[in-house]
């Protein structure tokens, strides 16, 4: 007999990697990475259906790798077969849309 998944509340979202060239200044791309994640934030409260205090934004500069790293967090009520679904469904859409050199990557908490 298949057993239900709970739906709770859960913390997930993406990383998304801004490496620096020598062309870019930092604060040029702490700006295009801030506009990235603003429109990203704006795209997911659209889809989701969420308020705006349940999708969060920041970023920061990793020295060690000489790149700026910004972080959505998403906080819903959900399964994780809805989750990977969501995460798979907007990655793809943000590649397609957003050239390089952005990286995407996928991030849980739960």
């Amino acid at each position: 007999m298949p057993t239900k998944e709970k739906t709770k509340e859960k913390e997930f979202g993406f990383i998304i990697t801004q490496g620096i060239s020598r062309k870019m200044t930092k604060t040029k791309v702490t700006e295009k990475l801030t506009n990235f994640l603003a429109k990203r934030k704006q795209d997911l409260m659209k889809k989701l259906k969420l308020q705006e205090n349940r999708i969060h934004t920041s970023s920061y500069y990793d020295r060690n790798f000489r790149e700026y790293k910004g972080l959505l967090r998403i906080k819903k009520e959900c399964k994780d077969s809805r989750i990977e679904q969501i995460q798979k469904r907007n990655e793809a859409m943000w590649r397609s849309r957003d050239s390089p050199p952005y990286t995407i990557s996928i991030y849980k908490n739960y």
